[in-house]
């Protein structure tokens, strides 16, 4: 990364002083201001509901009607609410919402989350509107199975199961309040009881089959936020959940994916992923370019940033040296809600938004109630340097979902941000637009479409090489609080000129290159699937062992049928091994370092694709 670096370090006291953002809520017609009766909405989802290449964005509104804003590709936006046949919303009690598309139309549906019944005027399940492909929006709810009734929070669309279909996972929150009180009567804990949570595994026909507990996923926590990253990167989605009230309930959930068993293992211990802290948001992200993925999780007090050190399988917290704690003022605790790692500068490292807010609580967690939201810009070598203020982001009003979008694809990401009614303050602005005013950086922005793998093409990982550099993004189906950043996968490049290749890893297994894709602009790719597998086959068919496997030692591989190809990945993509297998048994001696791999064995019928750990 030196190129990259040495820019950085030579532009770093230019951007630092600069002003980065311009709130642009007004001048591009958009106003909104969701009511929240315990002030822990709302949400914001960007999403191109009419597929007509502009970015558009949907607002929670709480207590009040949501709004969806159809951008008009000229650098405003146009209420589009009513058109659209979104106007029930205010039955409901709303929290935050998802996009995806459930049934591989090429439109995007709504998944919307609600809290429970709390002033007997609200319906009390969540919302899934299919989209109509026409503008408009139908409530499918009932036929689609989706009747259930809690406090639902954040959600996330995945393909679980990985059968090209977008599955449903809800966390869900509080259902009986508790509290630990001391010989005073003074409130110093919290023994609450929580919903499980829900999965809705897709059918194929837009209808789910609610499956958590046979998947091990109903949780036991008071969850707030959530992603679905590939941690492993064995090409199925794992689960990551941030939950409130984790030092006295359930600490936060590290759930990897058995694919093709339909079960999850919990590894939040042993990874140190169970942080016990009110968490509110996830950001998902590699910040040192090293290939995997990385976490910032909100708090009541001090956020935590964990970095990902696959060979160990587990997570180090670099907060306290990485300078993003954002613990209070001396006194008080600030509060973190939405947050994101993103590119904001395009110098080639991920930066980091955080929407903060007050939020009433016991008298031991008191917090501000002025607590402006906060811009952290990497400083390329794991620390941070604060410019919330410099940047035009320091908002000290209550905010709550957060996500970035392109809006008027020139190549800088902008940033939307939910905020709420805010008691303390005269002020009444709620939602906010701000535009990135940054203008030098060469970038590459991709979108993806799948074809054999889900059409949004969630789980799918870009993996970048130039020169010797290589950076790492994956594309999510929600993450933040209650909210989710453009389906997009953006590069910032700094003064890179020319890049050597994109490998993109679909769901389904297969690997797709782009050789030299032109820098500047935004690309859409669709999934090649010359190499589909034409029959579906019994995993017992294709065997590689041992697993561990010792360096030097051979790899015994098992085909369906004789004439097959071998071919080993590094897990960023990189292909490092290949060879012809003469027999439906053979030994290989792949000669590799130790490290974790990709293994795709291929017939002329049929695909596999395994994870092996090579170890010295």
């Amino acid at each position: 990364m030196r190129l990259v670096l040495s820019v950085t370090t030579l532009l770093l006291c230019f951007q630092l002083k600069a002003q980065q953002f311009s709130d642009v809520t007004n001048e591009t017609g958009i106003s909104h201001l969701p009511i929240h009766q315990s002030l822990m909405g709302g949400g914001v989802v960007w999403l191109d509901y009419d597929s007509d290449g502009n970015e558009d964005i949907y607002f929670s509104g709480c207590r009040v009607r949501d709004v969806l804003y159809r951008n008009n590709g000229d650098g405003t936006f146009s209420n589009a609410t009513f058109s659209a046949g979104l106007i029930f919303t205010d039955l409901f009690n709303t929290m935050g919402a998802v996009q995806g598309d459930l049934n591989n139309d090429g439109f995007p549906e709504l998944f919307i989350t609600t809290w429970e019944n709390s002033t007997g005027l609200e319906l009390m399940r969540n919302i899934l509107y299919l989209n109509n492909g026409d503008g408009t929006f139908t409530d499918i709810s009932a036929e689609a199975g989706l009747m259930d009734e809690t406090w639902s929070t954040s959600a996330v669309m995945l393909d679980i199961n990985l059968d090209g279909f977008l599955d449903i996972y809800v966390l869900n929150y509080m259902e009986e309040t508790g509290f630990i009180l001391d010989d005073d009567g003074v409130t110093v804990g919290f023994e609450h009881e929580c919903y499980d949570n829900y999965l809705y595994v897709n059918n194929g026909d837009l209808t789910f089959t609610e499956s958590a507990e046979s998947y091990g996923l109903l949780s036991g926590g008071c969850g707030l936020a959530l992603s679905a990253s590939d941690v492993d990167k064995d090409g199925d989605p794992d689960l990551q959940i941030a939950n409130d009230f984790g030092e006295f309930i359930t600490p936060n959930q590290l759930f990897i994916n058995n694919f093709p068993n339909p079960t999850f293992t919990d590894v939040s211990m042993e990874s140190g992923f169970d942080l016990g802290m009110y968490g509110m948001g996830i950001a998902v992200g590699d910040i040192d370019n090293d290939l995997d993925q990385d976490f910032y999780i909100t708090n009541m007090g001090k956020n935590e940033l964990l970095t990902y050190e696959s060979r160990a399988d587990s997570f180090t917290n670099i907060t306290n040296e990485s300078g993003t704690a954002n613990t209070g003022n001396g006194e008080l605790l600030y509060t973190s809600w939405g947050d994101m790692f993103m590119d904001v500068d395009n110098d080639g490292f991920m930066d980091l938004f955080s929407a903060n807010g007050h939020m009433s609580a016991a008298a031991f967690i008191q917090n501000v109630q002025d607590d402006p939201d906060k811009l952290f810009m990497n400083n390329g070598n794991l620390t941070f340097t604060d410019n919330s203020e410099e940047s035009g982001v320091d908002y000290k009003g209550i905010s709550r979902g957060a996500a970035y979008g392109d809006y008027n694809s020139d190549g800088f990401l902008d940033i939307a941000v939910s905020g709420i009614q805010n008691p303390f303050f005269s002020e009444l602005q709620g939602v906010r637009l701000y535009k990135n005013l940054n203008s030098s950086g060469n970038w590459i922005a991709i979108t993806l479409e799948g074809v054999v793998s889900n059409r949004s093409a969630f789980g799918s990982k870009v993996t970048l090489y130039s020169s010797g550099n290589s950076f790492y993004r994956e594309l999510l189906g929600g993450s933040s609080h209650l909210s989710q950043n453009q389906s997009l996968i953006h590069f910032g490049l700094g003064e890179i000129q020319e890049i050597d290749s994109l490998v993109i890893s679909w769901p389904n297994g297969l690997y797709q290159t782009e050789i030299q894709p032109e820098l500047n602009t935004r690309h859409h790719f669709i999934e090649d699937y010359s190499s589909e597998i034409l029959e579906k086959i019994e995993t017992n068919q294709f065997l590689v062992y041992p697993s561990p496997l010792m360096t030097g030692q051979d790899l015994s591989v098992q085909i369906p049928e004789e004439n097959g190809v071998l071919e080993v990945y590094e897990m960023g993509g990189k292909l490092v091994y290949s060879c012809i297998l003469q027999n439906k048994v053979d030994q290989v001696n792949l000669n590799l370092s130790s490290g974790i791999y990709l293994i795709k064995l291929k017939t002329d019928k049929h695909q596999w694709v395994e994870k092996i750990h090579i170890t010295e």
